[in-house]
């Protein structure tokens, strides 16, 4: 018995031995580990001057001048402006010129905002996050390395890049790709939203062509990336360190809503072809018909209308619409009145609307967009065929609706809502442009007892035919309120799409979707509400 319990004894001892001596060898691991992190983390700050160099940089500022490319991931098409671009810490301000107006840009370090047609809209907070997002996963990460709390760790690097991965106490976790030679950082990557499909991707930055500045380096040209695909480039021409007053990114005073406060206008819509459609006066002449498009980043007007308002400028951008794009020109009008709400001195955006033109009974002049609708607080009642305009400040407090948190897409301008399809989490795009609800065939394909009946063409803004089915669904879930035997088309597996019907993920909700609601969108605290209409729409 005596040497049973030695043995045991023994290989207990031994057995302790060996776990020991593991743990002594992973504890060795982790410490040489972390020596080896910080050590990358030095000679990474030391390429940039040091950190009190870079700091001193980072924190007076910098001015610079430049192009700025937008690619769209839905249609392709790419954007480009001349930009002006002011950097301080935390803070950013950008301005270029966009069909003939200023646009300006800002971030002071708590608040997005954006200015444009004289105008200032101080974004949500789902949009001022995704401002935060890319400076705090950009360079900014420099100054955390040292900071309390970062955890840094050595990841397996690359063939030409030493790869950190930097783990913040506020939740953040980023890998940093840094030359081997250099130490500079050539991109940094994590989990993000991208800004146009409001979805949540693998982002990421690459910085190239440094240059000294006041003894540390900066990157001339910058890019972005939404799951490997680039969104964004900017290619600046030149960069001055200079002493930026925090003044200069701060949220513009606002001007006085042209809605005042606890009120709103109502304007009556008709119904064509599924097209929400409104008159508005332009240049003083009464009783033009717009389309109420909620997708629609920017208003339009028709060419062969505007050609009658004034003189229409040429330029080299284009417009994504549902299945692709269109070149747009611009002009700039003396007036814009819808109802009672008059706009003065307010560019326009001039596109061929031919698929429009002519809707059954009506002459279309143009769209009505989100840059004038986000302006306020909109609600499109299709029982009683209204669209009211309410100051963005209202209360809306009504027990009887369903409010939908909502996430910014297409750069902002338009909402996305999550809903349910017969057990399927969809992302749902609000567009009341639209005169049919669509789904793409991917996404249809993946909700279990989806049928289709038969075969049918759809168009859209830029004309092009979409092949598509109408499909049968149980159920769509929206917050509160369910839609039974929800109306949808399903695009062709075949058909060879951009816009925003190539997105594979997102449903696009359109008008029938809508028919026996009251439907409001709040851009201002991003939300959507819902209430059932007191009327039967004639949709």
């Amino acid at each position: 018995m005596k040497k049973y319990f030695l043995i045991v004894f023994c290989l207990f001892f031994l057995n302790s031995a060996f776990v020991q001596a593991i743990s002594n060898s992973q504890k060795h691991k982790s410490s040489s580990s972390k020596v080896a992190a910080h050590e990358l983390a030095e000679k990474i700050l030391t390429a940039y001057g040091g950190e009190e160099t870079f700091k001193k940089v980072y924190e007076e500022g910098w001015h610079g001048f430049g192009k700025y490319t937008q690619i769209s991931l839905l249609s392709g098409v790419a954007n480009n402006f001349d930009i002006e671009v002011f950097n301080k810490g935390d803070k950013v301000r950008q301005q270029m010129t966009v069909l003939g107006d200023l646009l300006v840009g800002g971030y002071d370090g708590k608040h997005s905002w954006l200015k444009q047609f004289g105008e200032v809209i101080e974004d949500n907070q789902s949009k001022t996050d995704l401002a935060r997002e890319e400076i705090e996963h950009g360079l900014q990460l420099l100054l955390k390395f040292s900071a309390k709390g970062t955890k840094l760790e050595i990841k397996n690097p690359e063939d030409k890049d030493d790869v950190l991965s930097v783990n913040t106490p506020d939740g953040i976790s980023t890998l940093v790709f840094a030359d081997k030679k250099t130490h500079l950082i050539k991109a940094t990557e994590f989990i993000g939203i991208d800004d146009e499909q409001g979805l949540s991707v693998t982002k990421s930055f690459h910085y190239e062509d440094y240059r000294p500045c006041a003894g540390t380096m900066l990157a001339y040209k910058f890019s972005e990336f939404s799951n490997g695909k680039k969104v964004l480039e900017v290619v600046l021409n030149s960069i001055k360190q200079e002493s930026l007053a925090d003044d200069l990114f701060m949220v513009p005073k606002e001007k006085v809503s042209l809605v005042k406060q606890n009120e709103s206008v109502t304007i009556p819509f008709t119904l064509h072809a599924g097209e929400i459609v409104i008159n508005a006066s332009v240049n003083g002449r009464p009783g033009l018909a717009f389309v109420v498009d909620t997708a629609a980043t920017q208003s339009l007007l028709d060419k062969n209308q505007a050609s009658q308002l004034g003189e229409v400028q040429n330029s080299d951008l284009f417009i994504t619409t549902g299945s692709g794009s269109v070149p747009m020109g611009y002009i700039k009008l003396d007036s814009f009145t819808l109802g009672s709400v008059a706009f003065k001195a307010i560019p326009m955006a001039v596109a061929d609307l031919a698929p429009l033109r002519h809707l059954p009974g009506k002459r279309i002049a143009g769209l009505l967009g989100a840059n004038i609708l986000r302006q306020f607080l909109v609600t499109f009642d299709f029982g009683n065929q209204t669209l009211t305009l309410a100051n963005p400040d209202n209360n809306f407090d009504d027990k009887h609706s369903s409010i939908i948190p909502a996430k910014p897409s297409l750069g902002g301008s338009a909402l996305m809502i999550s809903g349910d399809l017969d057990g399927k989490k969809v992302s749902c795009l609000i567009d009341t442009g639209a005169a049919y609800s669509l789904i793409p065939h991917e996404l249809a394909r993946q909700i279990a007892g989806k049928s289709v009946l038969g075969r049918d063409s759809v168009r859209g803004l830029d004309g092009k035919p979409v092949i598509v089915s109408a499909g049968l669904f149980k159920v769509l879930k929206l917050g509160s309120v369910s839609i039974e035997q929800p109306e949808f088309y399903i695009a062709d597996q075949k058909a060879q799409l951009g816009g925003m019907i190539a997105n594979g993920s997102v449903a696009i909700l359109g008008n029938p979707t809508w028919k026996n609601f009251a439907l409001t969108l709040d851009y201002k605290k991003q939300r959507v509400i819902l209430r059932r209409s007191t009327c039967v729409s004639k949709l």
